[in-house]
Parts: structure tokens; sequence; C-alpha cells
């Protein structure tokens, strides 16, 4: 276990955040990577028509994680809350929303999102993680089968 002062590391190995944390990272790494491979002109850039560019691609993500985390709030001021349908809210959150300036401002954004969730996530109980959600077809899941 590793603690740090006010603000400082911690890490509780036996927390359900410890093993879901590499993988989370492990794909922020994969999607950095293949947004590197990209030139500047290249980002808004439309491969194919109704397709996305890589940046609306990378404002996605940011605005995805930022659903997760509203709905992962949402959690815990109902007993067993509903869900949205992530998979139906988030492209229509990234349709509807301006076109970021640069990919510098998204990464910034998805940055800062991600040091929250990871904050949120930090601070739950095991017990937290197992709270079940309702998922908008009608079935259960828990917060850790996000």
């Amino acid at each position: 276990m590793l603690s740090g002062g006010a603000g400082g590391l911690k890490c509780n190995a036996g927390k359900p955040l410890e093993k879901v944390r590499p993988k989370m990272v492990a794909a922020r790494i994969e999607l950095l990577s293949a947004l590197a491979k990209f030139k500047h002109d290249e980002l808004t850039r439309f491969p194919e028509q109704d397709e996305w560019s890589a940046l609306e691609i990378a404002n996605h993500v940011y605005l995805a994680d930022g659903l997760a985390l509203e709905q992962m709030q949402l959690s815990r001021t109902r007993i067993i809350p509903p869900v949205v349908a992530v998979d139906e809210e988030a492209p229509r959150r990234t349709r509807e929303a301006e076109l970021p300036a640069s990919l510098e401002a998204v990464l910034a954004g998805m940055a800062a999102r991600r040091e929250e969730i990871f904050e949120y996530l930090s601070a739950l109980t095991s017990e937290a993680w197992e709270r079940p959600l309702r998922h908008p077809i009608g079935a259960r899941s828990s917060s850790i089968n996000w």
C-alpha cells in the first residue's frame, strides 16, 4: 500500500480501481498513439461521408468520459438508478457539440476529465463498486462492469 501527504499518491491494491485503472490507462495510451499518427491537417479531414474526423473521435471520447462520470455520480444519489443508453447519448452529444479548436484543447480536457474520474473512483468503497445500476434496456449491472 502506498500513501502520500495531502493530495499525494494513494494506492490500495485491494480496491477495484486498481484492477481497472491499468486497463483505462492502456486504452488511453492506445488512443493517444493513434492520434499521434495524424498530421495536423488530417485531424479535421472526414474520411467518408457520415464518418467522423480524428478530432471528432477524440472529442467523442472526451464527451463519453464525461457522460460516464455523470452516470456514476448519479448512481450515488438513487437506490437503483437508471442509466442512459451511453451508446446512443454519447454520439448524440458529439454530433451536437461544437468542434474543438485543436487536438491540444481536447487532450487537455481529456487529461483533466480522466483525473476527475480517477479521483471519483478512488473515493468509492468496494461496496459502492458493486452497487447495482438499471440499464436502459431493463437489465441490472454494477458499477464495476463499466
